[in-house]
């Protein structure tokens, strides 16, 4: 029988070395690492992103996102309007006061002008060329037309034209009528017009007796008497004709 006071004592309990709270600290070190690239990829934008898609900011104050503005077209040049020059005709009186045709250009828009137009361009012109016949400092002020007849003319004129010491003579007065109502006659044919006009005279859009010695109450038209005959020098030429 083996005495128990000579056995060998049984080995004491070792705890084990791999749980011990120190073994803990190499393991986290290294895990610290991987954690950043983790969350660092997690914030960062997936490849497929659309980056074709509009920016959107948020004014201060509102939580609804807000598209960057399109910038507007640019509008395309409008080429400058070029201005047409109109011909017109004016009938100015020679000494014995006979009415000779004399052309002129005036600078418009781009379309033709209308007669109204047309007739002032035409009078405005026509005062200043005839200074025998119409008073200095002769004006247009206005040039209607009727509304239901477009042949009924009202010419205002100025205070200038009608001074009662310049209109002495009958000659003067019939040829400074008639130039006024043959260049309105060539205005109204010029642009569109057909048939002979009639002219009422006004002072400052009022009805006026006299003229010197002539009643203007009433309408005028056009006399194609007092229209001077075309000189050999104005009209056309011809080839001679020769003979075999």
């Amino acid at each position: 029988m083996t005495d128990p006071d000579l056995r060998e004592p049984e080995p004491a309990h070792v705890p084990s070395q791999l749980w011990q709270p120190w073994s803990l600290i190499v393991p986290t070190i290294l895990l610290i690492p991987l954690l950043s690239l983790a969350f660092a990829w997690q914030i960062s934008p997936s490849d497929d992103a659309d980056l074709r898609r509009p920016t959107f900011h948020y004014p201060r104050g509102a939580g609804t996102p807000e598209p960057e503005p399109t910038p507007e077209p640019t509008p395309a040049a409008v080429p400058p309007q070029t201005m047409a020059a109109n011909k017109f005709t004016m009938f100015v009186p020679d000494a014995e006061g006979k009415l000779h045709a004399k052309s002129f250009m005036t600078i418009g828009g781009s379309g033709a002008p209308d007669f109204v137009a047309a007739g002032t361009n035409a009078l405005n012109n026509l005062f200043p060329a005839a200074p025998d016949y119409f008073p200095a400092g002769t004006q247009l002020q206005s040039m209607t037309q009727d509304d239901s007849d477009s042949s009924q003319v009202r010419v205002s004129l100025n205070d200038k034209f009608w001074n009662s010491d310049y209109w002495s003579g009958e000659t003067r007065v019939d040829a400074a009528m008639q130039a006024i109502a043959h260049t309105l006659q060539a205005a109204y044919q010029q642009t569109g017009g057909s048939g002979p006009i009639h002219v009422q005279l006004l002072r400052d859009n009022h009805q006026v007796d006299a003229l010197g010695e002539y009643d203007v109450r009433e309408p005028y038209a056009p006399d194609p008497a007092v229209v001077a005959a075309k000189s050999s020098s104005e009209s056309p030429k011809t080839a001679p004709v020769t003979k075999p």
